[in-house]
């Protein structure tokens, strides 16, 4: 049966939320009986569960086993039942119930008090009649019973009385409190179940009684007040007995007696209030007592060490609505609920003292139990709720007990064996249990080799058989895939788990190898599956496993440089693990490398700078490439640089990625200069005789390779052309001209010009007919890192005529 989950107000007061983990108990039964309970027994160590009330004609009691099967019911007629005053699980899965039948005829002496024994399939194993009224009874070690209520004696005035019978139920003795009118309470000192110590109260006082296997007081101790009601008593230790109460007039004390009856400390725990009741005493690891009590206003609570000495004392609105202790570590827990304010919380104390924390509840929690591995069970039968914190006081988890929300009940039991039991006065039961449970595990990939996942396997609750002994507990395991693949994200394993419980041995680890590969995945997952559970509960039965997957470093893999008018420039970027050993993206996402532009020589006019930097390393893909645009223009340049800061990467997968220890990379790429060419032309053709005119003769041009369009020199550098003149020149140098400035041809750096002339003088001669001056370009010098340059070959030569008019 699926029970909601419900997010419970549960907040600590350093902490505003509370992280709650999936981890319910589950549903063993929801069922209703065909009567209506007063009162239960859910503490058997074999998980069963006993209840008894009235069908309309008398008192039922009917058993259930651990799975809500209904074992027996037992009716009982008006002469052996017509009330029941309590209800208890007894050693080897008997039932003891208490009561009052109807007397034979009317009279004093006529036996009204009755003690019945149940057997394990419902049969009367013992029955014991008394004149007394029996308000509680428990059986002692040897078998016999104890009986304890209020008589008539002599002078019908009403006594406080304790019975104890042998093992058959023949009445060993009766000891009637000489001023005592009831008796509040007993219980058996140390291990001797022939040592009883009782305590009785009147109007006029208290005392406590120890009696001995006969029933002869071995002392008696008188607690002077006005009308001293003893509320709790424990016997710890055989030389040690603790009792809280209260006065008539008020004033809760808790109060120690030693072994021979004498007050070895009588302490004030409430102030005078008559209203305040001092009725809650639990005993300490360490020695230390727990008590508390109060009414609905005013809760009170103290630590004490063994010799009475206070460590803490607590004062809240509200009242104590149970008390719990965990025997592992000494932490005591307080629940705490004030009816006014619609609100409680729960205390943890240290041994010394001191307060571990607050949580407050929205609920009241009446019910505590602390498991085995320190955890808090917390049941609230008003609200039908059941919650549970982590050692830590985190929350594991809360629901209610009932599929339709909020749900009054008339009691909720928490027995050890690690279940919770609601019931209500119409029949209903509602049971949780612990059981076997699988935690949730996380291991890092190893980049070699292998690691191991390890599963802890917990058993938490058990059955036992009818002789009182733990029955084993087996259940089978299997892993199955969820995201990681079997036999390359783990080696799959199967196996059955068998636990004796008793032994010590309530954990089993299961490991379950975890692959080294050279693929970045992201987390992966897969779980171990319980099933097959045998005598106990399969409370959590399946466990996650997350394989961490390994960082995964962006680094760098290869760069192309870009060529004006031709290739862009390249970065290639791949994932790598922390050894350097490379990595297939295979996460079923891109992941996306961001970066921006900073720095470099090369500029807008070399490269898109409209173009995000963005690269994606594809799934199944080692890695990415981001070209950048070059652009061409009419500038003959040195090598420029583009840098690109990658500083963002987006996994889109739970893998882990980044650039190491560094925020960013920076890449730089080189932009080459597209090859140019030097062109010479003539400026025309010139008369030169009479005046020997100085005048340029040819111009020396910087164009582009590809189309021949005009470049200016933006390289730095001054560009040295070289040339000479043509064997098949008809004009003579030196003798028909001469060239004044081809020693020093130079296209000026600075990015103003790509252009030089050439220039001459036309001498004097008295040659007839017009003479021809061709030049040839024949060497470029330029920067060694500028564009390549070469003559032009169309235009690496030019002829000027010289004509004399």
């Amino acid at each position: 049966m699926t029970v909601k989950n419900i997010a419970i107000c549960l907040v600590s007061s350093v902490a505003t939320t509370l992280r709650a983990e999936t981890r319910p108990m589950p549903t063993v039964y929801d069922r209703n009986c065909e009567f209506g309970f007063t009162m239960a027994a859910a503490d058997f160590p074999n998980g069963d569960v006993a209840v008894a009330g009235f069908d309309g004609e008398g008192v039922q009691l009917a058993r259930f086993d651990r799975l809500g099967n209904q074992r027996f019911t037992k009716r009982f007629s008006s002469g052996e039942l017509t009330a029941i005053t309590s209800v208890s699980a007894l050693p080897n899965d008997r039932c003891l119930l208490t009561g009052r039948c109807e007397p034979a005829a009317k009279g004093r002496s006529c036996a009204t008090g009755r003690a019945v024994v149940i057997a394990p399939d419902g049969g009367l194993e013992r029955s014991i009649t008394t004149g007394a009224e029996i308000t509680s009874a428990a059986m002692l070690p040897d078998g016999g019973l104890v009986l304890a209520g209020n008589t008539l004696d002599a002078s019908e005035r009403r006594r406080g009385m304790v019975c104890r019978t042998d093992r058959g139920g023949r009445i060993l003795y009766t000891y009637v409190s000489a001023s005592g009118e009831r008796c509040d309470r007993f219980v058996v000192r140390g291990e001797r179940s022939e040592y009883i110590c009782a305590a009785f109260s009147s109007e006029g006082g208290g005392e406590t009684v120890g009696l001995d296997g006969g029933g002869k007081p071995l002392f008696v101790t008188t607690l002077s007040g006005a009308g001293f009601t003893t509320e709790q008593m424990i016997a710890p230790r055989a030389d040690e007995l603790y009792l809280v109460g209260e006065e008539r007039q008020g004033g809760g004390e808790a109060v120690k007696i030693g072994r021979d009856g004498q007050i070895i400390f009588r302490r004030r725990i409430i102030p005078d209030n008559p209203s305040l009741r001092l009725d809650r005493l639990i005993s300490c690891p360490g020695g230390e007592l727990l008590v508390g009590g109060g009414d609905d206003s005013t809760a009170c609570f103290a630590l004490m060490r063994g010799d009475g000495t206070r460590l803490a004392l607590g004062m809240e609105p509200g009242r104590v609505s149970d008390m719990a202790v965990d025997r592992a570590t000494g932490h005591c827990f307080v629940s705490i609920y004030d009816p006014q304010a619609g609100r409680g919380k729960i205390i943890r104390l240290s041994p010394l003292g001191a307060r571990l924390y607050e949580k407050a509840t929205a609920v009241e929690y009446n019910a505590l139990r602390v498991n085995p591995d320190g955890e808090l069970l917390m049941a609230s039968a008003a609200s039908g709720r059941l919650s549970m914190l982590s050692p830590g006081g985190e929350l594991l988890f809360d629901r209610y007990a009932a599929d339709e929300g909020p749900t009054g009940f008339a009691d909720v039991f928490l027995p050890p064996a690690g279940e919770a039991l609601f019931i209500d006065g119409r029949g209903r039961m509602v049971k949780f249990a612990h059981g076997v449970r699988v935690n949730d595990v996380r291991v890092e990939k190893p980049l070699g080799g292998r690691a191991s996942a390890l599963f802890t396997v917990t058993l938490s609750g058990y059955g036992f058989s009818a002789e009182g002994s733990p029955l084993p507990v087996t259940v089978d395991y299997r892993t199955r895939p969820l995201t990681a693949t079997e036999g390359v994200g783990f080696v799959p394993v199967a196996g059955t788990i068998s636990f004796v419980p008793g032994g010590g041995q309530d954990t089993f680890t299961v490991e379950v190898p975890v692959n080294a590969n050279d693929l970045l995945e992201g987390d992966r997952t897969f779980a171990l599956e319980l099933s097959g559970v045998v005598n106990s509960y399969p409370v959590r039965p399946t466990g996650m496993a997350v394989i961490k997957d390994q960082a995964a470093v962006v680094k760098l893999v290869e760069t192309s440089p870009g060529v004006e008018g031709g290739a862009e420039v390249m970065f290639e970027l791949g994932i790598f693990k922390s050894d350097g050993k490379p990595l297939i993206n295979s996460t079923g996402a891109d992941i996306v490398v961001d970066g921006r532009y900073g720095g470099g020589t090369a500029d807008e006019l070399d490269y898109d700078t409209g173009r995000r930097p963005r690269l994606a390393i594809s799934d199944g893909r080692h890695g990415g490439r981001f070209n950048v645009a070059v652009l061409e223009d009419a500038r003959y340049e040195a090598v420029k640089s583009v840098s690109v800061e990658f500083d963002r990467v987006h996994a889109m997968s739970t893998a882990e990625v980044s650039f190491g220890e560094a925020a960013s990379l920076l890449c730089v790429g080189a932009i080459l200069d597209q090859e140019a060419m030097v062109a010479i032309e003539p400026l025309g053709d010139r008369a030169f005789c009479a005046n020997n005119t100085l005048g340029g003769m040819f111009r020396i041009s910087l164009v582009r390779a590809r189309d021949g369009a005009p470049q200016t020199n933006n390289s730095g550098d001054d560009i040295v052309v070289t040339v000479e003149v043509d064997s098949s020149s008809t004009a003579r140098q030196g003798e028909h001209f001469v060239l004044t400035n081809a020693h020093d041809l130079r296209i000026p750096a600075g990015g103003r010009s790509g252009t030089v002339n050439l220039n001459g003088m036309a001498l004097h001669s008295s040659a007839p007919g017009p003479k021809g001056v061709t030049v040839n370009i024949t060497k470029i010098r330029a920067r060694g890192d500028a564009g390549p340059i070469r003559v032009s070959p169309a235009k690496g030569s030019a002829t000027v005529m010289i004509r004399n008019e």
